[in-house]
């Protein structure tokens, strides 16, 4: 398994439990019009990073941030998620890519990869971690 398909399955079980949620929320509770946006825009973030246009589903994120902290008294448990598809939708919008092998990197400044095990933190002296 790559390193992308680990970060885009963790994206996709982060997306489709922030949407259950939601969508139980809106048929439960008394904001059920703000939920209901919510899980809108959740299934909108579903399809772009399913069709892997990370940059539409940050922004579909952004949406869901917004919506939460304007219209919502929002339990803090239900922000972790947001923040986590957040980080993951950064890494995989950067493309940071390994040097050697071409393997995805966690972030654009890393200096090490976790594909192929290399270790660039000085340029001189490159070295197999494995």
């Amino acid at each position: 398994m790559t390193m992308k398909s680990v970060f885009v399955s963790e994206l996709d079980d982060q997306v489709e439990a922030l949407l259950e949620h939601y969508e139980r929320a809106t048929r439960s509770k008394t904001d059920a019009r703000i939920y209901g946006e919510l899980a809108a825009e959740c299934r909108e973030l579903a399809r772009a990073a399913a069709a892997e246009d990370y940059r539409t589903a940050g922004v579909h994120i952004e949406s869901i941030r917004r919506i939460s902290m304007d219209g919502l008294s929002m339990e803090d448990a239900w922000l972790i998620p947001v923040s986590r598809i957040e980080k993951l939708l950064r890494v995989l919008i950067v493309d940071a890519r390994c040097p050697y092998c071409k393997g995805y990197l966690r972030s654009a400044t890393a200096r090490q990869c976790p594909e192929c095990l290399r270790d660039w933190h000085d340029a001189d002296n490159v070295r197999f971690l494995g």
